[in-house]
């Protein structure tokens, strides 16, 4: 099967296991999705739907604001973000291991600002994760310390009160207290996708559930692409974030 025909599969088979999950949930746990609020990804939402508002189809309102900036010239990554009363700010980091905050204008015609975050510390080719703060404060990219191996394409996600999950060097789903600087779970032995996303689920009051794939063989007609690896198996779990504990739900073998 061709890599963009797995890929739609396993992202049928997501969406089906994920709804069936939330059924089949207790609810003896009680979390909430306060973890997500503030941060922002290099997608639009942390379950990986890419589709932002079903009203704009394809195109942008008549009356959008744009704005000209001078970016560097070797800009890695870029993230939008929304503060409820700070506006939007734009986030975007470079080949040199710096990072920018885009202040866009408030009155119309006037141009926007850029501001280096000078406290980030470089994260290699990590894409970011982006964390509002107070209403006067500049956001933070989230950073992992170098003992957590982090891949280097991997996208950390928020999974529980200052927990993060991401995949490591060795291919193994981790999960980080950040503040205490630990490791709290890992679930080894899945081969992960080094660059691929973890997908988080949106349950309420449930334990959150992520998704993403393992598995990873050499595909040689993928080296067109950028890489020559795909997963084959599509894994999703149930984490405790507070017992550390990871529990496998499905673990799908790809066609």
């Amino acid at each position: 099967m061709s890599p963009s025909r797995r890929e739609r599969f396993g992202t049928r088979a997501a969406a089906a296991l994920l709804a069936l999950s939330a059924c089949t949930s207790g609810a003896a746990f009680e979390y909430g999705d306060g973890d997500l609020e503030g941060h922002y990804f290099t997608y639009p939402r942390a379950t990986g739907n890419r589709v932002i508002d079903s009203s704009i189809k394809g195109t942008f309102p008549s009356n959008i604001q744009t704005y000209d900036v001078n970016l560097p010239s070797n800009v890695t990554w870029a993230v939008a973000s929304h503060h409820p009363q700070a506006g939007f700010k734009y986030v975007v980091t470079t080949a040199e291991n710096k990072a920018y905050v885009i202040h866009p204008s408030t009155k119309q015609g006037m141009p926007a600002t850029m501001e280096e975050l000078v406290d980030f510390q470089a994260g290699g080719d990590q894409p970011p994760l982006v964390k509002h703060q107070g209403l006067n404060e500049l956001p933070v990219i989230v950073t992992l310390p170098k003992a957590a191996k982090v891949a280097p394409l991997s996208h950390p996600v928020p999974a529980g009160e200052d927990v993060y999950a991401f995949i490591d060097t060795a291919g193994d789903l981790v999960l980080w207290n950040l503040p205490n600087n630990t490791e709290i779970g890992r679930l080894s032995g899945v081969n992960a996708l080094p660059d691929g996303r973890i997908v988080r689920s949106i349950n309420g009051h449930l334990r959150p559930w992520l998704a993403f794939y393992g598995g990873v063989e050499v595909y040689p007609s993928s080296c067109l692409l950028g890489d020559c690896i795909e997963g084959t198996r599509l894994l999703i779990v149930r984490i405790h974030p507070q017992l550390g504990t990871i529990d496998t739900f499905a673990d799908v073998q790809l066609p």
